[in-house]
């Protein structure tokens, strides 16, 4: 380690506490700028989505007998979940395809990163939607045995929100 020699007795104590004041200013900066970013995932469910997205699958004609919207923390983001509800116990690769579009197009939850959907029969079960996911064919969708999830950006790049 250098020493610092000066010919003034207190500018050596005075150059320390300049750097320390800088190294202070810095991580505050740092710490305000990541709470800032993380900000996004504390938002409350917000935007429009929450009455658009289902009004727009509902009047479809997919045989819908219910839609809910919902978003939470994730991160430095929030997940959206969409639960559609059909008359039935099947889904399709064009209705998963359908719904996704709908979504896209009106989905304004702000921080949203993630559009998680399930598809629900018309009791209480939810429908076996992989195979019909999966022969979407895109690398971009998750599929799981109920879910369908893809990630905000390629949503609006694939499915033109």
């Amino acid at each position: 380690m250098s020493t610092i020699r000066s010919s003034s007795p207190g500018s050596a104590k005075r150059l320390t506490i300049r750097v320390l004041r800088a190294a202070a200013v810095g991580a505050v900066a740092l710490g305000l700028g990541v709470s800032l970013a993380g900000c996004a995932a504390l938002l409350p469910d917000t935007g429009s989505y929450l009455e658009t997205v289902p009004e727009a699958i509902e009047q479809s004609d997919l045989g819908v007998t219910r839609v809910t919207a919902s978003s939470s923390p994730d991160g430095f983001g929030r997940n959206v979940y969409v639960g559609v509800h059909l008359d039935r116990a099947t889904v399709t690769t064009a209705e998963i395809e359908q719904v996704l579009g709908l979504i896209a197009g009106k989905l304004d939850q702000p921080g949203a990163s993630r559009v998680e959907v399930t598809f629900w029969d018309g009791a209480t079960s939810t429908i076996d939607s992989e195979a019909a996911c999966e022969a979407i064919g895109s690398p971009s969708i998750r599929c799981d045995y109920n879910t369908t999830s893809i990630d905000l950006d390629d949503l609006s790049r694939e499915f033109g929100g």
